[in-house]
């Protein structure tokens, strides 16, 4: 229902007939559960499946941050100085110096206007992401939009003030974009579902948590490309929403992006992590450039880097870091796996460590040190020099200072020296450690 208390600033008089989102007005109200996404979506999570948007007429844009095709892949990186992560995990900012990744020397234009923190709108608009079975799953690109802000990618970021970011709500839209669609009917599209409630006012949003509306759309649409030499797959800008009731005048900036779909969860995805480190640094053009900067097309940090890596499973794009002075993905290392005892070789034991055990009332050997046959000393828990013994094929002894030796043996769950008639060569005679 129209209120008619409102009037909108800037709106034609051909648009005061409300116009229904390309569809033909059809309702269609999905709720997603958290069942559907388990591990991606949680069940406090107010995720509200939404219905017929309206189209107004935005301000016109200011400038735009675009993707461009979907670049190469990886071959080799170059990395930074790893720094050590909690878990025993190190990260490291890997270098590309692939086609079209920017070299060093690059210089930048640090503006004032940069999120810190951030909130995620996913918006999925089209009939076929209700579909039972679409190309990719709306399901499988909010897990990886979860990835790609939950691990290491967004790290380089730092560097530039950012600090977080969080998926809010994700929505699932009927009725399909315009085939080919344009940035105005994204634009009016979110217009629309700002109008009509669905998302939030501007001003409605803390001031230093900002949101951040991105547009998932239908594989079967496509973007008129304004320049088809240099085909775009995705775009960030804002607009004016201006909105005066009786007592409340709305005069501010939303921002958005769109994704354009091709079919793949790795091309969604990379295009989706251009946007989302362009959005972040330079939301409205004010923030953060690359020389030569422009005021319309922005030339921004992704803009300069084209190698695209699968990072922790997802497929992301490099980005200008001024501190590394290279296109990088920050990811994680994983810590080297323990050395392992060679197969069929003996080692003696040197030390023991007891601990006491309630239940059996008496103390038991936990650990003990023992010299392999390269002179390498390992600490060996019971478990392990039972678990050699019987899988690895290696045996263990026991050697006392009067020359005698004992072979180590498994018994039930304990481990013992064979018997002999001497006592220094007994486990229980070794020094604790």
């Amino acid at each position: 229902m129209l209120n008619l208390c409102r009037t909108r600033h800037n709106v034609e008089s051909a648009n005061k007939g409300r116009q229904l989102a390309a569809g033909g007005g059809a309702r269609y109200i999905f709720h997603l559960s958290w069942r559907d996404a388990p591990g991606i979506i949680s069940k406090s999570d107010p995720l509200v499946m939404k219905i017929d948007a309206i189209h107004r007429q935005p301000h016109k844009k200011r400038g735009m941050g675009v993707a461009p095709a979907l670049s190469h892949r990886a071959s080799a990186a170059a990395e930074a100085p790893a720094r050590l992560l909690p878990g025993g995990f190190d990260e490291v900012n890997k270098k590309y110096t692939g086609p079209g990744d920017a070299p060093p020397g690059q210089s930048i234009v640090n503006g004032t206007f940069k999120f810190a923190y951030l909130n995620l709108n996913l918006i999925f608009w089209g009939n076929e992401w209700s579909a039972p079975s679409p190309p990719v799953p709306y399901a499988s690109i909010v897990a990886a939009v979860q990835n790609i802000r939950s691990g290491t990618y967004l790290h380089g970021l730092a560097q530039y003030g950012f600090i977080n970011a969080w998926v809010n709500k994700v929505f699932v839209i009927g009725g399909d974009p315009p085939n080919p669609f344009t940035n105005a009917n994204v634009q009016g599209f979110v217009y629309g579902l700002i109008d009509n409630e669905t998302l939030p006012e501007p001003d409605e949003e803390t001031y230093y948590l900002r949101q951040l509306h991105v547009v998932f759309t239908p594989s079967y649409s496509a973007f008129v490309q304004p320049n088809p030499a240099r085909p775009i797959n995705g775009y960030h800008s804002f607009f004016a929403w201006n909105d005066y009731d009786l007592g409340d005048i709305d005069n501010s900036d939303t921002y958005y992006a769109w994704i354009q779909n091709n079919g793949t969860l790795n091309g969604i995805a990379q295009t989706f992590s251009h946007e989302l480190v362009e959005a972040i640094t330079d939301p409205d053009g004010s923030g953060l450039q690359v020389v030569p900067s422009n005021p319309t097309n922005w030339n921004e940090i992704g803009d300069v880097c084209q190698t695209a890596a699968v990072i922790n499973g997802v497929n992301v794009q490099s980005y200008w870091s001024q501190a590394d002075q290279a296109c990088i993905i920050p990811t994680y290392i994983p810590p080297p796996p323990p050395p392992q005892v060679d197969k069929n070789t003996q080692l003696q034991i040197i030390s023991i460590r007891k601990y006491y055990s309630s239940y059996i009332n008496k103390h038991y050997i936990a650990f003990v040190g023992a010299i392999d046959h390269l002179g390498s000393f390992w600490a060996l828990s019971r478990s392990e020099v039972m678990d050699l013994i019987q899988f690895n094929g290696n045996t263990f002894i026991v050697k006392g200072a009067d020359g005698s030796q004992s072979n180590v043996v498994v018994e039930s769950h304990f481990i013992t020296t064979t018997a002999d008639t001497s006592r220094e060569d007994n486990l229980l005679s070794l020094p604790t450690f």
